[in-house]
This record gives structure tokens, sequence and C-alpha cells, in this order.
């Protein structure tokens, strides 16, 4: 039984081998005659296209996300060889043949907002040029080595996001998926290339996820959250510290002489109109115009001349001196003790 199960076994090796070999010759006579041959009259793609052609696959549409938005699944690896690997693989085919055009079209706006690109696309132009990678191969390879040749050239680190970061997501679309600007859900980590002044962050919770201090269409904050607390404001109070000397008056009565120390002038209340009884002006002032000491007119410095004394005069012509005798003096009474005697006066008379 085995000789005959191993003699119908080599017999049906040479029908299919007989087989192949007329499909090959028919395909080499006859182009377009299988489906995978050249279409008859095309010219055969170059051989690198042909093997590394990529299917279209939107890790956006994959489930497992850590958002219904983000760009793909999260990437786990923190390693540097790692992180690349998986960045080509989602960016171009690698294992499964398939990549993702607009993760493409994403990452090169990011590095084209730097200035690094050799073509010029805005983020408000991703999906169209991720049209463009579809419908054209060998742009879409050439896209992928020129962002791979800078991230080789550029410092490689790892840095943490924190959430409400301006960045980009996608949303289903009816050509597969769109790309939107808006910002980050949660904390994460980004891997970051860094060449020269060119900075670009790729968000890796968030399967590469573009990530920037601003985008055009964002805010600075997300819409809604709460403002930023201000920075208190912390107002300076200078204290002056008076030292008082002995025997010296003190700053708030610079006027007098130690002990005895005085304000200053204007704060007599008597200008002022609150003078007490017996302050202030005279209710009458006095006529003439009061004449400061210093303006008044001294003397001259000469020495002082005493007036001449007065002159007496003489009695007028014609006048009379009068002739009568002056008037005798009148006796002085006799004293007490010796009474005139044989004289009897009233009682408290002396003389009578």
């Amino acid at each position: 039984m085995n000789a005959i199960t191993n003699r119908r076994r080599a017999g049906w090796n040479l029908v299919g081998g007989a087989l192949l070999a007329i499909v090959v010759a028919a395909a080499v006579l006859f182009p377009g005659i299988t489906p995978w041959a050249t279409p008859a009259g095309a010219t055969p793609p170059p051989a690198a296209a042909q093997a590394q052609a990529c299917g279209v696959h939107y890790y956006a549409l994959d489930t497992g996300k850590e958002s219904k938005n983000a760009f793909g699944p999260s990437v786990p690896a923190r390693a540097e060889a790692t992180i690349k690997t998986q960045l080509h693989e989602r960016r171009l085919c690698g294992t499964d043949k398939l990549g993702d055009p607009t993760l493409t079209a994403a990452h090169y706006a990011g590095w084209s907002a730097t200035g690094s690109t050799k073509t010029k696309i805005g983020f408000a132009g991703i999906d169209a040029f991720a049209s463009k990678l579809v419908a054209d191969f060998p742009l879409w390879q050439s896209t992928v080595t020129e962002m791979e040749s800078l991230e080789s050239a550029s410092a490689f680190s790892l840095v943490s996001v924190p959430a409400g970061s301006p960045s980009l997501y996608m949303v289903p679309s009816a050509k597969g998926v769109t790309v939107r600007q808006g910002f980050t859900v949660g904390n994460g980590t980004a891997v970051m290339f860094t060449h020269g002044s060119a900075v670009v962050k790729l968000r890796l919770d968030c399967g590469f996820q573009n990530v920037r201090a601003s985008f055009p269409g964002v805010p600075s904050v997300p819409p809604g959250s709460p403002e930023l607390p201000k920075k208190p404001v912390i107002h300076k109070v200078i204290i002056h510290k008076v030292v008082i000397h002995k025997n010296v008056c003190p700053p708030n009565q610079p006027f007098g002489t130690w002990p005895v120390c005085k304000d200053a002038p204007s704060n007599d209340p008597a200008p002022q109109g609150n003078a007490p009884v017996g302050g202030g002006t005279n209710v009458d002032p006095g006529p003439g115009t009061y004449v400061p000491p210093s303006l008044m007119v001294q003397p001259p410095a000469a020495p002082r001349v005493n007036p001449a004394p007065p002159v007496v005069q003489a009695p007028p012509v014609g006048s009379t001196p009068d002739p009568a005798p002056a008037p005798a003096p009148e006796p002085a009474a006799p004293a007490p003790s010796a009474p005139a005697t044989g004289t009897s006066c009233a009682p408290g008379i002396l003389v009578c």
C-alpha cells in the first residue's frame, strides 16, 4: 500500500510541475493573462516598488486605544531602536505590508512646521497630502525616507506631556480618517527629536500623536478649563525705623530746642481759624501797616547832638510887680503841755 501511494504521489507531482510550467510560459508569451502579471502594453514598475508596495491601514480605526480619537494603539516601547522600528512599521510597510498615509502626512507636517522639509505642508493640508501619498507610492517612500534622515541626525529623548497639551487627533471619515487639532486627554510620554533649533514631539501613548506648544487652530488652553492661577502680587511695605537720640528733638517735632520741642508752625491752629480764646489775631489790629523790623528805617550812625537849653523869657514891658507885702506867717500854736494861763477854753480846744 505504501508503494502504491508513493507512486501515485510522484505522478501527481509530475502533473503539477507540468501545469506550472505551462502557466509560466503563458504569462511570458501573453502579458496580462494572469491577475498579478503586468498588463499588456504597460511598463513594469521598478523592482523596489514591487517589493515595497504597501496596503493602506489607518491605525486610528483600531481598537484598544487610549482614547477613541487617538492616532493608534499605545507604543509601550521606551528604547530608541524599538521606537524607531515601530515608527517605520506604522508609517510605511513593514512585516505586515501595511502603512498609514495619514500618520505619515501628519508627521511630515510637524517637520515642515520647523522649516526642515523639502516640501511645505501645513497642518490644515494633512488630509490632502495623505491622499497624494496613497496615489503616489514613490512619493510616500521618499517622504518617509526624508523624515527618517532628519530623525537619524537628531538628538533622541523622551519627555513628559501633561494632559491638556495642544495636539492633533483623528476622526473617521468617508475616505478613512481626517486630522483635527485639539488637546491631549491625559498625561503621557513623547519621543522628542531635536535637530538644531527644530523640535518634533510624537506622543507614544496615543500612537505617535503630534504634540506641540501650539497649533494654528488651537487656543492656548482647552475650552472650558479653569484659568491658570495668577501669580499673587506681593506689596512691599518699607518701615523706616525712627531712632531718637538723647537731647535731640524727634523728627516729628523739629522746631525748638531740647527739651522744649515743637512741631511746624503750619500746624498752629490760629491761622486755620481753630485758635482757642486768646489765640489768633487781634480784633482791632490798629492803624498802619505792619513793617517788619528788618525793613524799619534806622537812625544815622552820627553821634547824637543834644538840643539847646530853653531861653528864660524876661517879663513883658509895662508889667508892674505886686506892691503888697507877703502876709506874715501865722503864730505857731502852743504845745499842748503848756496851755495859756488864766484862759479857760472849751473842752477839746487847746487855744482860744
